[in-house]
């Protein structure tokens, strides 16, 4: 194609992976499909675009209606982003599996913290390292963002938990971990929003769990 003709001639690469997007970044399509370009090269591999997740072929091309990676791709080609339920698994190939397993309310209360929540409630919680390595840390998971039923975001609370996340080496897990959260208004289910880059650092992952509260 011509746009690939002229691509290969001034780069004399096949990119591979996201590019720095520039102010010229936008998309466009030919009889082919839809690629998104900036300047003279295009993307491939998972890219973030105003807030969704886009897959692009070796050629640049975007893929939709079809799955990439587990993750389900809609006729516009963003990403279906999937709502898990407590002991259903999160899993990100080669890198975590992770599961909320339980939320149940406390009576627990800090007399040292000038936090008055309505409610506090427990997440209790279990992940495995599947490939995830890096310099920096293993893997972690902790400080989520938690919404109540009327849609405000929770704080984390410091309740009296037992069970504390722990960093987990390749082929580890950390079969109990808790965090506490105060709620602002009582709730009978509250929406659970989980984010991590992958170990290289290439892209962001999110998973969304609505969960009942015990």
């Amino acid at each position: 194609m011509k746009k690939k003709l002229i691509a290969s001639l001034l780069t004399g690469l096949l990119i591979v992976g996201a590019l720095p997007v520039g102010a010229s970044a936008e998309w466009k399509q030919d009889n082919t499909g839809w690629w998104y370009s900036d300047w003279d090269s295009w993307y491939t591999g998972w890219k973030e675009i105003d807030g969704k997740w886009y897959y692009f072929d070796y050629n640049g091309y975007m893929s939709h209606d079809t799955t990439i990676d587990g993750y389900q791709l809609g006729s516009d080609g963003a990403r279906i982003e999937k709502v898990y339920q407590v002991g259903e698994k999160w899993i990100v190939n080669g890198q975590w599996e992770f599961t909320i397993n339980s939320v149940e309310t406390t009576k627990d209360r800090n007399q040292f913290s000038k936090k008055n929540p309505e409610q506090v409630v427990i997440v209790n919680y279990s992940y495995k390292n599947l490939g995830y390595s890096s310099s920096y840390m293993n893997l972690f998971f902790s400080d989520f963002t938690v919404i109540d039923e009327k849609g405000e975001v929770a704080e984390q609370y410091p309740a009296n938990i037992t069970n504390y996340p722990k960093e987990t080496p390749v082929g580890a897990s950390c079969s109990m971990a808790q965090d506490a959260y105060g709620l602002s208004n009582k709730s009978s289910t509250i929406t659970i929003q989980v984010e991590k880059y992958t170990s290289d650092s290439t892209r962001k992952e999110k998973a969304i769990f609505k969960v009942p509260v015990k």
